[in-house]
């Protein structure tokens, strides 16, 4: 090698470590936000709860209504399956926006329920603690309302159960 090769190789060396020690043209700030943000994105990661939740609002069930809850991750997302009305329910939910990204939900299951409602969650609570048993795994559930009051029907175990619910007391109707 020459001389002149030498000081070329020399001066590459020279600028490959002033790169390195500038953060490549950025500024230590810079470099300081970007892994600012890269950890805050992973503790952005919802929980269990939280994806589980955007599914079941999605439907429109509680937590007690379905069976064979599950969650697995994949990658960015989060696999959540289920059965409702005791049919298999899948949602691929983004784990860091929440964002359904896909859904495999048999027709039928879930119109017309409201989790939201606190009447169909007062039946849910009055349910559990009436009927010897209840795992919450009802079917031909049915939800109106009228002048108020909530009327929550389904079916368990071979029987059939209605429930009312003034919206107004906020009380089960005896």
């Amino acid at each position: 090698m020459n001389k002149k090769h030498i000081i070329m190789i020399m001066a590459a060396i020279a600028v490959c470590m002033l790169c390195v020690l500038c953060g490549c043209g950025g500024t230590s700030d810079e470099a300081s936000d970007e892994t600012t943000a890269a950890e805050t994105t992973a503790e952005a990661k919802m929980s269990t709860d939280q994806l589980t939740d955007i599914a079941l609002k999605d439907i429109g069930f509680g937590a007690a209504a379905v069976s064979d809850l599950a969650m697995k991750e994949d990658g960015d997302n989060a696999i959540i399956t289920f059965k409702a009305e005791g049919k298999e329910c899948s949602y691929t939910i983004n784990a860091y926006t929440g964002e359904i990204v896909e859904k495999s939900v048999p027709e039928g299951i879930g119109e017309g329920n409201e989790s939201d409602d606190p009447g169909f969650d007062a039946v849910l609570d009055r349910a559990f603690e009436e009927i010897e048993g209840f795992d919450g795994q009802m079917t031909n559930v049915k939800e109106s309302a009228e002048d108020g009051v909530t009327t929550i029907s389904f079916d368990w175990n071979g029987n059939h159960y209605e429930y009312r619910y003034d919206q107004e007391k906020k009380e089960i109707i005896e």
